[in-house]
């Protein structure tokens, strides 16, 4: 994890995530029949370096739903 400046575009990354994590938090999901909770998704995106400029223009990949 880094920090980077909130953005306009940051911003709406987030609230990207959370209508993503809302939606499955209202599903019915099961695993064998058996309910099992939703956990939340977090984007992840692959920069250069620390020291490079702060782009999030490499699409990012969602993770950890459901990972304990």
């Amino acid at each position: 994890p880094i920090n980077y400046a909130t953005t306009e575009e940051t911003m709406r990354l987030r609230a990207e995530v959370d209508e993503i994590n809302a939606c499955l938090a209202g599903a019915d999901i099961r695993l064998d029949g058996s309910p099992i909770a939703s956990g939340f998704l977090t984007r992840r995106f692959q920069i250069e370096s620390r020291d490079a400029p702060h782009t999030f223009d490499r699409v990012g990949r969602l993770y950890d739903a459901w990972c304990n």
